[in-house]
């Protein structure tokens, strides 16, 4: 993750990061405050392709034989107890940009998480509760196909990160999608996450 200067972001939302910080978005912690460890923290926001902060948007993965999914997906999760909520949604093309299909998908459950810290990026430091990892979550997709109708099935989503100080060397930016059977999207084509820790739910645990 890294602030875009000239984001895709929707109608509306702000523009850059020095915007949300003069709107006090981001004003939970100081810039510059020592890096954290993302696993300290029980709860977290993620964004990914959503435009929140500036970060390139939306997200594109793609599969083995070049069909495309873009999504634009947010939601909060909370570690130990695996619980998570959100919302997504997804435009999915064939190799040659013929529409296949969209849908929106819900978040259901947090499958696993893996932090790489928080506060610094490729040696630039961000706000201190913007972090990095990697986290799966289960979720329930539906689909309308161009041809017609309406299709129900459960997926697996994961949103990676590139923020924090433990990023391992193979670590991606981006998201993946995985519906068992049918399609895997494994492969990140473009698009920004990121992690937003919740400062003053981890003050309450």
């Amino acid at each position: 993750m890294k602030f875009n200067p000239r984001p895709i972001t929707p109608i509306g939302a702000p523009r850059s990061a020095a915007r949300l910080l003069a709107l006090g978005v981001l004003a939970l912690v100081p810039l510059g405050a020592a890096t954290a460890r993302a696993d300290d923290a029980t709860e977290f926001a993620f964004h990914a392709g959503d435009g929140f902060a500036g970060i390139t948007s939306p997200d594109v993965a793609a599969a083995a034989d070049g069909a495309t999914i873009t999504i634009s997906a947010s939601g909060e999760f909370r570690v130990g107890q695996r619980r998570a909520h959100g919302r997504g949604t997804f435009v999915h093309r064939a190799a040659n940009r013929a529409l296949i299909g969209s849908g929106s998908f819900t978040v259901k459950r947090l499958a696993s998480f893996d932090g790489f810290g928080c506060g610094v990026a490729g040696g630039a430091v961000l706000p201190a509760n913007f972090c990095g990892g990697r986290a799966v979550f289960d979720v329930r997709v539906v689909g309308h196909p161009a041809s017609g109708g309406t299709e129900r099935f459960n997926a697996t989503f994961v949103v990676s990160c590139r923020v924090g100080d433990r990023v391992p060397a193979a670590a991606t930016e981006g998201v993946a999608f995985d519906a068992a059977g049918l399609v895997s999207f494994g492969r990140v084509v473009s698009g920004e996450t990121v992690f937003v820790k919740d400062v003053e739910a981890e003050e309450d645990d």
